[in-house]
Order: C-alpha cells, then sequence, then structure tokens
C-alpha cells in the first residue's frame, strides 16, 4: 500500500471517530438529556441567569456556552486523552446553543404574531433582562435570621478588618 492510501485511510478513520463523537453528541442533546431535564433552553436559562448574577455581567448565548466548552477544554488539556467524555461534551454544547437559538427564534415568531407561547421572558426570569444595581439587591437572612445585604464588593482581607489601635501615652 503507498503512503498516500495509508493517509487516506488514516484521514478516513479519523473522519468516522470524529463523527461518532458528534451523533454521541448530538444523540445526548436530543435524547437522554432532553428525556431527563427537558429543552436546554430552560434549565440553561435558569443557569445563564445565575451566572449574569453572579459575575454582575450581561451574558450572550455564545459567551455562556463557551465557557461551558471552555471548562471541558481546561479539563482536557489538563489531562489529555483520559476521556472521551470532554470531547463529546464540548460538541454537545454547541448543539445546545443551535437549540437555544432556535427556540429562542421560534418564540420571537410566536410573540410577533401574538400566539399564546405561556410566560414570557419577564415573567419566568430568564432572558435579556437587566441586572439589579447593588443597592438595589435585596436583604437576604443570614446565618442568624436577621437580614444582611448582599455585597459586590470584594471581601476585605486579614489586614482590612483590623481596627487602628489607640495610642494612648502614659506619662
Amino acid at each position: 500500500m503507498t503512503e498516500e492510501a495509508e493517509l487516506d485511510l488514516e484521514v478516513k478513520d479519523q473522519a468516522e471517530f470524529d463523527e461518532l463523537w458528534a451523533v454521541r453528541a448530538l444523540r445526548l442533546v436530543h435524547g437522554e438529556r432532553a428525556l431527563q431535564y427537558g429543552h436546554p433552553y430552560d434549565v440553561y436559562s435558569r443557569a445563564r441567569v445565575m451566572w449574569m448574577a453572579i459575575l454582575n455581567v450581561q451574558l450572550s448565548w455564545e459567551q455562556f456556552c463557551y465557557c461551558l466548552a471552555a471548562l471541558k477544554m481546561c479539563r482536557e488539556l489538563n489531562k489529555p486523552g483520559m476521556t472521551e467524555d470532554n470531547n463529546i461534551d464540548i460538541i454537545g454544547y454547541i448543539a445546545v446553543l443551535n437549540r437555544i437559538v432556535l427556540k429562542e427564534a421560534e418564540i420571537a415568531s410566536e410573540q410577533s404574531t401574538g400566539a399564546d407561547q405561556g410566560p414570557t421572558d419577564e415573567a419566568s426570569g430568564v432572558g435579556e433582562q437587566e441586572l439589579p444595581a447593588p443597592e438595589e439587591v435585596p436583604a437576604t437572612p443570614g446565618p442568624s435570621g436577621r437580614g444582611r445585604r448582599a455585597s459586590t464588593r470584594a471581601p476585605k482581607g486579614r489586614a482590612g478588618n483590623k481596627r487602628p489601635r489607640s495610642r494612648s501615652r502614659k506619662a
């Protein structure tokens, strides 16, 4: 067999292997995970809103899904070839992004035609809503049950928590 023919077989084998990853990812996204958790729009909407609140930034769907994929990329880079799971999940997150974009287009179309699609993004607490300013964050109960305001400031280090010492001189 010629070197060129061997290379063609190798590329064909790799393409089939890659296709298997893609097929497995799509089967998970459209099959098993969809049956377990429902449409990814619902679950990922909640997660995205939580991330935006924690980070106090707006995240597009692309940014959110790419961040999920980046975590899997870091895991794969840390232990290359350890498992196919990371690579399948990376493909899956991009497939999920596609499903979410299609779902948003469907929702927009229904809203523009006036069709009843159930609760809107505003009512369900998901979507592109503005995050509250830090002073508008409601008080949350602390461990003692008393209300405390969530802080957006970074915690002070030990030195920042010390009280100034009084300097009394004895004569």
